[in-house]
């Protein structure tokens, strides 16, 4: 029995055993790492693979995209906007494939943050993997869009399928709180929740994002408040990324790396972008 190695996430990485290293040494299109080794196969845009005649098993690592920061409030006094939601990621997950198959790969687009006064954009986040024999390996990007602030409270962050709610108030925006995420086999992961946005009233600062375990040691900033304007939310950190900090009296900023959330705006201003999904 061989196998094949692959790493998903706004990345899909593939490897197979040294008994076939010599077929795997090409990435995808647009991959800024190339081949991470001989039986390792990198994909950060969508694309196909074929699967060697003595491959049956594959491990996957990866996530999906990220989802942009909500905006705050569009006049001044007003809360700030809800960090984004990373993508849900895996790591050394080992799925079955049939020798000598097609399987196509399509990674999650990063959300784009919300203009002031929007919420957070999260379109065609998930991370899939088709042809397989169960069907499709799906890694999830949002499923609830970071919240634009009001004029009273800051919004709420943006989640996946795992992490948890966090909700704006009148005051300090609620900070993401971590969680075992291992619904997909594999190694064990985190993740969390875009932070949510400061109110308006006192006016309140933005929560932040928690780390990951310990793949992140610190705490991703939610924004502070200035003057009768609330601080965004921070955005949510992914395995593969960095979420984006809150607004303070600006923009959110944008997530780095792969599958992470872009930051929310302070009051009158637009959240940042969310990143890409990998495999």
């Amino acid at each position: 029995m061989y196998f094949h190695k692959i790493a998903l996430a706004v990345l899909l990485t593939l490897c197979v055993s040294p008994a076939w290293a010599d077929g795997v040494t090409t990435s995808a299109a647009g991959s800024p790492y190339g081949t991470l080794g001989q039986n390792q196969t990198i994909f950060t845009a969508s694309g196909t693979f074929a699967v060697p005649a003595n491959i049956n098993k594959i491990w996957v690592s990866g996530c999906g995209a990220g989802s942009g920061g909500a905006g705050g409030h569009s006049a001044d006094p007003g809360g700030g906007g809800g960090g984004g939601a990373p993508g849900i990621a895996v790591s050394n997950a080992l799925i079955q494939v049939a020798p000598s198959s097609t399987l196509t790969i399509t990674i999650g687009t990063a959300g784009v943050g919300g203009a002031a006064g929007s919420a957070g954009g999260g379109v065609n986040t998930d991370t899939t993997i088709a042809g397989l024999p169960i069907g499709t390996y799906t890694l999830g990007g949002q499923t609830s869009a970071s919240g634009v602030g009001t004029v009273t409270n800051g919004g709420s962050g943006g989640r996946n399928r795992d992490s948890l709610a966090t909700s704006g108030g009148s005051g300090a925006g609620t900070a993401s709180t971590a969680v075992a995420s291992k619904t997909s086999g594999g190694d064990a992961l985190w993740t969390v929740s875009g932070g949510a946005g400061g109110g308006a009233t006192g006016p309140g600062a933005g929560g932040a994002s928690s780390p990951t375990g310990n793949y992140h040691t610190s705490n991703i900033a939610g924004g502070a408040a200035s003057g009768t304007k609330g601080g965004g939310g921070a955005g949510g950190s992914s395995p593969f990324g960095s979420g984006g900090a809150g607004g303070t009296n600006s923009i959110g900023s944008n997530a780095t790396g792969y599958c992470s959330g872009g930051g929310g705006g302070a009051a009158t201003f637009a959240g940042g972008n969310g990143s890409g999904g990998i495999w």
